[in-house]
């Protein structure tokens, strides 16, 4: 669900090349002595911005008449019985009839079509979906259960636009919405469909003077679900934090530009943990790329809900967001005499080697989620093989900066801890994230 620049109760006409949803009419035949035989049709309606058959954004209406003493009946579906809520369904402006509701067993795939055959398939020996209009309940919330539906009737005795929508939070930022147009501004006033606007009759046809928040969240936010907007990309200022959203299930790891592009989720978290996760920004302008660790393959290094479900982001830090590309940072203060640093993050360059004297010191440098163990050179490695051996190490994440004074003369080897297997005494940041450093300690360098 997408928001126009102009609310929909202000629409004359109404704004109908971005919408998608449904169209319903009604029509009342009258004979003397006789009820009245009504009949109503619903046409499907699709936006520009939808290919068929593909997920979209679209501006989400169903739009049904002004017919007082009549209802329309909605058959809300979830389909999922596992990693899912029991989404809580609430309707502005009004109430409905909660007429029917049900759940059905694992093997069952509930989807459109099965809840569609169910509800046709009606003989003497088999009802369709059963119907209570023995006083039902009315409500204007209803938790939807997974693998289940619900039956709502809602009265159209209450012109205008009204958001029907889950109750969850995060759920309805991301989309999970729609609006319930009764009746239709501007339409021919015999057909009396209009409302009342009040004192919002001057804004008739107005944008309002705030954009409506996108799916995908805002400049310093993601919205992190499995099968979000792919190619996510946000500019943010130096230093400034940026929150992944999300309720439960996902995990947030930063990755170098390759295992990014590549979903390679090496030395990453692969265990489901709840929201929200702050990053805390970088100082420094540059890119920086992030991913979802769940769906591990331990044979491919892929996790499938980078692949499959677009569960990355690529953050571009910049003093000035309006430019595609860095523009230069401002000089940094020189570092103080005898100081030298090593930038300490998932993915760093291989073998990397610094030189100091006795006595100087090297920092570091990173904000929080690493650590640093010194080791020694057998649990290091020799060449271009890292044994990366952490046993008895730190493997919990602190926060950063760590400074270390060098000592006499000689070599000294350093990894990060994280990612720690116990069979192995493998650390999978140093393993596989190249987060290991040897230092040399001389007169001369």
């Amino acid at each position: 669900m997408t928001y126009p620049d102009v609310p929909f109760l202000l629409q004359d006409p109404a704004k109908e090349k971005d919408r998608c949803g449904s169209e319903c009419d009604f029509t009342a035949a009258f004979k003397p002595g006789k009820d009245p035989v009504t009949h109503s049709k619903c046409t499907k309606k699709t936006s520009s911005a939808c290919p068929a058959g593909e997920p979209c954004k679209c501006q989400h209406v169903i739009k049904e008449p002004w017919v007082p003493g009549y209802w329309a009946e909605f058959v809300l579906i979830n389909n999922n019985l596992f990693e899912t809520a029991a989404h809580p369904i609430h309707q502005h402006g009004g109430w409905y009839w909660v007429v029917g509701m049900n759940k059905y067993d694992a093997n069952v795939t509930v989807d459109r079509t099965f809840i569609m055959q169910e509800d046709k398939k009606c003989n003497a020996t088999k009802n369709c979906l059963p119907r209570n209009f023995d006083h039902p309940p009315a409500k204007d919330t209803i938790q939807v259960p997974p693998q289940g539906y619900v039956i709502l009737r809602t009265p159209l005795d209450n012109a205008g636009t009204w958001i029907f929508h889950c109750h969850i939070n995060y759920h309805v930022t991301i989309g999970m919405a729609m609006v319930i147009q009764i009746g239709g501004l501007g339409e021919p006033k015999h057909l009396a469909q209009g409302w009342c606007t009040g004192p919002l009759t001057s804004m008739i046809n107005e944008p309002c003077k705030t954009p409506p928040p996108p799916p995908g969240g805002v400049t310093t936010t993601i919205n992190w679900f499995y099968g979000m907007e792919p190619n996510t990309t946000i500019c943010v200022a130096p230093g400034k934090p940026v929150t992944f959203l999300w309720v439960f299930g996902h995990t947030v790891d930063q990755r170098n530009k390759d295992m990014y592009e590549n979903c390679d989720l090496r030395g990453g978290s692969h265990d489901p943990t709840p929201g929200d996760y702050v990053w805390p920004g970088s100082s420094t302008v540059g890119e920086y790329y992030f991913a979802c660790g769940l769906g591990y393959n331990k044979t491919t290094y892929i996790g499938s809900h980078c692949e499959n479900g677009s569960m990355k982001a690529h953050i571009r830090v910049r003093h000035s967001c309006n430019s595609p590309s860095p523009s230069p940072s401002p000089s940094p203060p020189s570092p103080p005499p005898g100081a030298k640093s090593i930038d300490w993050f998932y993915g760093m360059d291989f073998n990397t080697t610094t030189c100091v004297a006795p006595g100087e010191t090297v920092t570091f440098i990173w904000q929080s989620g690493q650590n640093v163990n010194q080791i020694s050179k057998t649990a290091y490695g020799t060449g271009n093989t890292r044994e990366c051996n952490l046993k008895e190490k730190n493997h919990d994440s602190t926060n950063g900066p760590h400074v270390w004074p060098a000592p006499a003369v000689g070599d000294y080897y350093f990894a990060c801890g994280l990612g720690y297997d116990s069979k192995t005494d493998i650390g999978g940041h140093c393993k596989n994230g190249n987060m290991n450093a040897h230092i040399l300690v001389r007169n001369s360098c």
